[in-house]
């Protein structure tokens, strides 16, 4: 699978409208090999970093509600 194919996967598992899928694809279609290999690596980093984020939200929002509590 080609650099370009990843990117389109990524695309289509996004929650995005249809014209907003429509656009990325035609952007991808636009872009050179840097381009994507630069976004394909910022999606692997946002993969990295979604965990963290979500856990540490996760976190904040359990506090929230034990201080309420109280």
């Amino acid at each position: 699978m080609d650099k370009r194919e990843q990117a389109r996967q990524i695309v289509d598992k996004l929650p995005l409208a249809t014209f907003q899928r429509d656009r990325a694809l035609a952007g991808i279609e636009r872009m050179d090999d840097a381009d994507i290999e630069d976004v394909l690596r910022q999606f692997a980093r946002m993969e990295e970093l979604l965990p963290i984020v979500l856990g540490e939200r996760a976190r904040e929002r359990s506090a929230t509600k034990q201080s309420d509590a109280t």
